[in-house]
């Protein structure tokens, strides 16, 4: 029979796996092939090109995203109609809309993978249903809309989907999508970024009566918070791809392409100069995909500006890889989660870089980033992941730094079970919690130091605390941590600011010896006017021994209290002290701390005053009673939890300290007034 197929009849995505790349197409019936093509779009495309569809398939069936995008296709069809109708159901903008969204994002790009009639049909019926919506956001000031998180995502999702669909969008289909682009979209984005360069432009930030109920914030101070913050880098990002979409149909496309660009500069000063970021990891690399989103259209639809030479790639590379810490126990990355971080990048982020960074080591050193360090949170990573670029190891300058942030980690390599010590000093921002001088330790694979994670969003919800210094491997001075906010405004910048005095690694070792000073007396005097100096100084000998130690002077007497908190969310940490030390112990690893003063010190175990059904936080308390001038010496030992506890001894004298434990041989002197810390 004319046109018949024979033999077994696989589907496309079978034929990609056999032969791994976008070559199986040609074995596909030509009607089949005939679809699986995006027709013509009018202007230029902004994420991909008909001549990259074989690469972006061919991506697809690697084994980095083959499981990403078979776990969209899987029921996805019914799961985004029910999405959509949850949307419809509700009207909340900030949930049920955006999870709507992502759906129909997934659904975009499994489509492109893999054409498929009901597939299009669904994307059809989302489109329509953004179509009919009155409006794209709940974010308002006076009474006109403002688009501050999800008319940007909708710009973004609306045109990569017109994209994708081609022709099958319809003549009028597509030209409401433009305009709504243009008023829905870009009008709003454009609104909100307005207030924030001029906050005295603005009559009144609020949500909308549907949404009011969500948060209980004063939204007064908050064009001024948000001009520094990643939602800056959400509307401007997708303005820019909405004025590049509608370029030629709206006369104020390029106006609002001109102040797309001028917000991404400022979005892109606010990295620190080595490419560290003001909000912590998380935040950083939610900004990058949003920002290179727009850089990547821009260069497609534009190509008028090197944004390569406006930012230090490879600085972004090493801020990603200096924030790891091995894997979880379900496999996936972790990471140093100071602030509100709590998981890795997207395989986007780093790949973008690498892209960028195209025949240098740093290239190399990103799609390690990629593979080893990132995991599947967007759509672009389809796109943007090249799964035959070479990998990297990171190199060694990466195992000891210190950020423009003031920001500092130390490892000794890459592996799951890798020692990594962070240590979080520096100044405010948004998304911080009151963690200054605190320490983060991971080794053999258990976080034995660590930082509370999903803190509340919400000062009302009990869980606001896991953001307050006593959540935190840090000090507490008469009970009382440094400055911070009440939570009114929500989760921007506090005033509290601390710094690193010293940094010195030691050649010498390799790298395998380093210490620093940071000094919080600023942000503790902001609450205590008696305080005159809270210093903190830190000893690390890879992998396993970490001195701490705590220098406190007051113009009055205080007491100090020195916590130190284990990870004890899957509840299998055990506690124990004695004798002037703690341990706590983790199903691979145990922490041992030993406690010295020239004063009677007393270790006690405790828990934060938390709901028991929202997790158990349990910690050990090394206090010293009121004195005007406090020294405590903590020494922390890791170890596999069948190995032997390590020796230690501590010895003061007038001048300073002399430590031994482990392969750690160390001297603190104090003559000079500031530590300085000679290794034996």
């Amino acid at each position: 029979m004319a046109g018949q197929v024979v033999g077994p009849v696989l589907s496309r995505r079978e034929l990609l796996r056999l032969t791994g790349s976008a070559a199986a197409l040609t074995l596909l019936p030509r009607s089949v092939h005939a679809l699986a093509e995006p027709q013509r779009v009018g202007g230029t495309r902004l994420f991909f090109s008909p001549s990259e569809i074989p690469r972006i398939r061919a991506g697809a069936a690697s084994s980095i995203l083959s499981p990403v995008v078979d776990g969209w296709a899987v029921g996805g069809v019914t799961a985004t109609r029910k999405a959509l109708a949850r949307a419809t159901e509700t009207g909340i903008l900030y949930t049920d809309f955006r999870a709507a969204l992502k759906a129909l994002r997934e659904q975009g790009m499994v489509h492109l993978v893999d054409p498929d009639p009901q597939r299009e049909a669904v994307l059809l019926e989302g489109i329509d249903q953004i179509l009919a919506m009155p409006k794209w956001d709940y974010m308002v000031d006076g009474d006109e809309t403002t688009g501050l998180l999800v008319a940007s995502v909708t710009i973004d999702t609306v045109v990569f989907l017109r994209e994708v669909l081609g022709d099958a969008l319809g003549a009028d289909r597509e030209a409401q999508l433009l305009a709504d682009i243009a008023e829905k979209g870009c009008a709003p984005c454009s609104r909100i970024l307005d207030g924030m360069e001029d906050p005295s432009t603005v009559t009144g930030w609020r949500m909308d009566d549907h949404h009011s109920q969500l948060f209980d914030i004063d939204f007064t101070n908050w064009p001024v918070i948000l001009a520094t913050t990643n939602l800056r880098a959400v509307p401007a990002a997708s303005l820019g791809i909405g004025a590049l979409a509608i370029r030629g149909h709206d006369d104020r496309a390029n106006a609002w392409l001109d102040q797309a660009v001028h917000n991404t500069r400022a979005i892109l000063g606010l990295f620190n100069p080595d490419g560290s970021y003001h909000e912590g990891f998380g935040y950083a690399t939610g900004t990058m995909l949003h920002i290179f989103g727009f850089l990547e259209a821009h260069q497609r639809g534009d190509g008028s500006i090197r944004w390569a030479d406006e930012i230090d790639l490879e600085g972004m590379v090493k801020f990603y890889l200096s924030m790891q810490a091995g894997r979880k126990a379900d496999g996936t990355p972790d990471i140093v989660n100071f602030g509100d971080a709590w998981n890795s990048g997207s395989y986007c982020v780093p790949a973008w870089l690498a892209r960028q960074l195209e025949g240098t080591p740093a290239a190399n050193a990103a799609q390690f980033a990629v593979e080893r360090g990132s995991y599947n949170k967007s759509y672009l990573d389809v796109l943007w992941v090249d799964p035959d670029r070479a990998v990297g190891q990171p190199p060694s300058s990466y195992l000891n730094v210190r950020l423009d942030s003031d920001w500092i980690s130390c490892r000794t390599g890459w592996a799951a079970d890798d020692a990594v010590l962070a240590f979080r000093s520096g100044g405010p921002g948004n998304h911080e919690h009151a963690d200054r001088n605190h320490i983060f330790y991971k080794v053999y694979g258990e976080r034995l130091l660590t930082d509370p994670q999903k803190s509340a969003y919400d000062w009302r919800q009990p869980k606001w605390l896991l953001r307050l210094p006593e959540a935190h491997n840090s000090v507490l001075i008469d009970g009382v941590g440094h400055q911070y906010h009440n939570g009114r405004e929500g989760t921007n910048p506090s005033q509290a600011e601390a710094r690193i005095t010293r940094y010195a690694p030691d050649e010498r070792s390799g790298g395998d010896r380093v210490w620093w000073t940071s000094d919080a007396t600023p942000a503790y005097a902001m609450v205590n006017d008696t305080i005159q100096r809270v210093r903190r100084t830190v000893l690390f000998q890879k992998p396993d021994v970490v001195v701490v130690f705590d220098e406190i002077d007051a113009s009055s007497a205080v007491s100090l209290a020195a916590r130190f908190h284990p990870e004890n969310r899957d509840g299998s940490a055990g506690l124990s002290s004695a004798d002037g030390t703690f341990r706590f112990v983790r199903p691979h690893a145990a922490l041992t701390g030993h406690a010295f003063s020239r004063a009677e010190l007393t270790v006690d175990l405790s828990q934060l005053d938390l709901p028991a059904d929202g997790g158990i936080y349990p910690f050990a308390e090394v206090s010293l009673a009121k004195a005007q001038s406090h020294q405590l010496v903590t020494v922390l030992c890791a170890m596999p939890t069948d190995a032997a506890d390590l020796k230690v001894a501590v010895t003061p004298d007038a001048d300073g300290w002399t430590i031994a434990a482990g392969a750690l041989r160390a001297r603190i002197e104090l003559a000079s007034g500031a530590p300085e810390v000679t290794w034996a």
